[in-house]
């Protein structure tokens, strides 16, 4: 499941057996977009709706749905849920979420590498 949502200043995505991965802004001179398989996935998805009206959630719906990228279709549900702000993990659970995390120290904290569950 891939869900998404984006502001001006990052890309906060989420996947099944990964977590949220928050992509921040990126200023530097040698960073390509076309190397970042998230962004690919959004251009894909802007290229497959590309000219369509998108005036309803079932639109959009429908159109994320049968887009596909590599071969792969997306397992697409619409979250009316709203969420709370605030939340945090205790320490033991953000322990074992740092375990697949892997950071870069020339990078702001947010730029992370996850390694997915495993199973």
């Amino acid at each position: 499941m891939v869900r998404g949502t984006q502001t001006s200043r990052h890309t906060r995505l989420g996947f099944r057996g990964v977590g949220t991965v928050l992509i921040g802004d990126f200023a530097s001179s040698s960073y390509f977009s076309q190397y970042n398989p998230i962004e690919c996935v959004w251009g894909v998805l802007e290229q497959h709706w590309n000219g369509s009206l998108l005036d309803a959630r079932d639109t959009v719906l429908r159109l994320a749905k049968s887009m596909t990228w590599n071969g792969f279709s997306p397992v697409v549900t619409f979250v009316a849920k709203t969420y709370q702000t605030g939340v945090h993990l205790s320490h033991q659970a953000m322990a074992a979420l740092e375990k697949r995390l892997t950071r870069w120290p020339t990078l702001p904290k947010w730029f992370v590498e996850i390694t997915p569950l495993s199973g």
